[in-house]
């Protein structure tokens, strides 16, 4: 690219500002994905709602960003990085400001999962574009090593941000926070230059087709918990008529649904191909194995992450009793793992082949799930958790600090966009489905876990379905109360059966949250499989190593 489409002319503010706009928007979309985990009870508290709402609302964000992200990307080649870019953003702060002041979880769910989703979807796939198109040579590789570093930072602030602001003041003030960074942030798009666009018409159908599908799938999943994974465990109904085809649940019917559409949309694609018009999703993409291979090891990744994410924070303040500020501590040597060997290791790639330390930091994680695995019990303190958190922040460090830049590597110049679109929306996707689905094992299991352990304490026995038929209306009547109710209830017991029933729930919660775990540590295994596909090196190797000093001046 020429000079006049970088700032290497300009200096100071102005040669950094588009590197600042980028940043700044980055940390807070990442920042958002691990604020608002700690803060899960006292969300469901304020609003009157139950956790598995709230753990809805985190779902649906992460699917509505993986559902457009493809279209968000093109949309940039269309009309420009830049307009579309300060579009999303706007988007983005209308969104975060509904949130911060939801008065019920539905409009929640409309103004973070939704509002903030569509933003988002528009400033994750065209932060890349706008830094190749403000940057070049060393700037462009020091802007990206300083962006990588943000989103660490961002994932390390989190749960402590979170956690604060829960603890002392309110969950809403870290959306308004956001709210407050995105206005900063218009100060700065102004030193932007805009990338080149392209004369290409946006493909409406195959848009329609990619995002009903994803979405279709994710909601099975997000169903899973409350209608059963195969089998109904309860009616599902749309509007006054129940849909439980063949006793199923809707889960199998919305995924294979799903799947349908998403094959639909993979035949357009290659008919628009075919017939010299721009698909959405070229699918010679899908067809680049050693692509691939790191975009599915990333996907997964992020599922078993999220699931951990969502599940930690669940347990450590329900059976635990942490307050939102130590529970961010709890997850504190987990954000300084990831920090600190994302920061360190990025260079290591010169010397061993990126798809070993991607490979190690799998098998780190896995050992840390484990760890957490045999630690975990209803006297478990901050102390038992801290080795075990760091080990997997650790292992995830070397995993971000080398997948990116190893998977879009693969693809040519002329891809590189919806490279990073199919890659940040497998990544999101596995967001989605990892706090649906590892989510739904932990509140399923809790319930189950009980109602088994009361029935086994009475010496009561029954087949399978009565078990499961209680355990189903007994989470229908608890999530009608709130917190305090829940409490007082336990409280209004008999001293005997008290102290029975919160031993229950507590084996209970500890059972769960190790199934919960062991799922996780399988989801991994399944990262390390196809981790095994992945290329040794990047496709084409700098020719000198930046002058960082000299970029600077």
């Amino acid at each position: 690219m020429s000079a006049e489409g970088t700032v290497e002319s300009r200096a100071g503010i102005k040669m950094w500002a588009p590197l600042i706009a980028v940043c700044l928007a980055m940390f807070i979309v990442v920042l958002d994905s691990t604020m608002m985990n700690v803060a899960v009870g006292a969300i469901a508290n304020d609003l009157k709602t139950s956790v598995s709402s709230v753990q809805a609302a985190i779902s649906i964000y992460s699917l509505v960003m993986a559902s457009l992200m493809l279209t968000g990307g093109k949309l940039g080649d269309m009309r420009g990085a830049k307009r579309m870019f300060v579009i999303g953003l706007g988007i983005y702060g209308v969104g975060t400001l509904l949130a911060a002041l939801s008065w019920n979880v539905e409009i929640l769910i409309l103004g973070w999962s939704i509002i903030e989703g569509i933003g988002a979807a528009l400033i994750l796939p065209l932060a890349m574009t706008l830094i190749f198109s403000n940057y070049s040579g060393a700037q462009r590789a020091i802007a990206f090593g300083i962006l990588g570093g943000v989103q660490a930072s961002a994932s390390a602030v989190g749960p402590i941000l979170g956690g604060f602001l829960t603890s002392f003041f309110s969950w809403r003030w870290g959306f308004g926070l956001e709210v407050v960074i995105v206005i900063i942030i218009f100060f700065f798009i102004r030193h932007i230059r805009e990338s080149e666009r392209q004369s290409i018409s946006l493909d409406w159908r195959g848009t329609i087709l990619s995002t009903s599908g994803l979405m279709m799938v994710v909601l099975g999943f997000l169903l899973a918990g409350q209608y059963g994974f195969w089998l109904e465990r309860r009616p599902f109904t749309i509007g006054d008529v129940q849909f439980n085809p063949f006793g199923l649940s809707p889960t199998p019917v919305f995924i294979v649904t799903g799947i349908a559409l998403l094959i639909g949309f993979a035949h357009w694609q290659e008919h628009l191909q075919r017939t010299g018009r721009t698909p959405l999703l070229r699918m010679s993409l899908l067809a680049n194995w050693r692509f691939m291979s790191g975009v599915g090891t990333d996907t997964f990744r992020q599922l078993g992450l999220s699931g951990l994410l969502f599940i930690i924070p669940v347990f450590s303040q329900q059976l635990l009793g942490f307050s939102a500020i130590k529970t961010g501590l709890a997850i504190l040597p987990f954000s300084l793992g990831v920090f600190i060997i994302s920061m360190t290791t990025a260079n290591l790639a010169t010397k061993v082949a990126p798809k070993w330390l991607i490979n190690f930091g799998v098998v780190a994680y896995i050992a840390g799930i484990l760890w957490m695995w045999a630690v975990t019990s209803a006297d478990m303190t901050i102390w038992d958790m801290v080795l075990p958190m760091f080990v997997m922040g650790v292992g995830i460090g070397f995993f971000v600090a080398q997948i990116v830049n190893l998977t879009i590597s693969q693809v040519g110049d002329d891809e590189r966009n919806e490279g990073a679109g199919t890659h940040n929306t497998g990544r999101e996707l596995g967001g989605a489905l990892g706090t649906a689905v590892i989510g739904s094992i932990l509140l399923v299991g809790v319930f189950g876990g009980f109602v088994n352990g009361a029935l086994k304490a009475d010496n009561i026995s029954l087949p399978p379905a009565e078990r499961d038929k209680i355990a189903v209306e007994l989470e229908d009547e608890v999530n009608k109360l709130s917190a305090e109710d829940g409490e007082a209830f336990i409280n209004s017991l008999p001293e005997p059966a008290r102290g029975q029933t919160e031993t229950l729930i507590a084996d209970a919660y500890v059972q769960a949250q190790r199934t919960a775990l062991l799922a996780i540590a399988a989801v991994m295994l399944i990262a390390l499989a196809i981790g095994t596909f992945l290329p040794g090196r990047h496709k084409a190797k700098e020719k000198a190593k930046p002058d960082i000093r000299g970029a600077l001046k």
